[in-house]
């Protein structure tokens, strides 16, 4: 006679061990430990939380603007597409890990 609570519980040839199946219909919420909320490398900038591991990246956005061309007329005011470029650190979420995870130092008050 097995005891049910002995049994192993494989999927076809792999051993599970001690895990249990996922029942259906459940979520499971997982909070990584190291993520990036505890993380001493990120910082709250507004509302964005970014990680300042690396240095900030340059993003370049095409955007509408207005130029003045000379023409035989005289000089005109024409639709143009312009480069703006844009530097900052990388926005992360809360729950986000990597592996250049360093623990925040937490100071205790006197």
């Amino acid at each position: 006679m097995s005891d049910q609570n002995n049994e192993v519980l494989t999927v076809g040839s792999i051993d599970l061990g001690d895990l249990l199946p996922v029942k259906p219909n459940t979520v499971t919420l997982v909070r990584p430990a190291g993520s990036c909320r505890e993380c001493s490398y990120s910082h709250m900038e507004g509302k964005d939380r970014v990680c300042r591991f690396n240095p900030p990246q340059v993003t370049f956005i095409a955007a509408p603007d207005q130029q003045v061309q000379q023409t035989p007329q005289g000089p005109r005011v024409v639709q143009v597409v312009a480069l703006r470029n844009f530097t900052g650190f990388p926005i992360v979420q809360n729950e986000q890990w990597c592996g250049q995870f360093a623990a925040k130092v937490r100071s205790r008050d006197r």
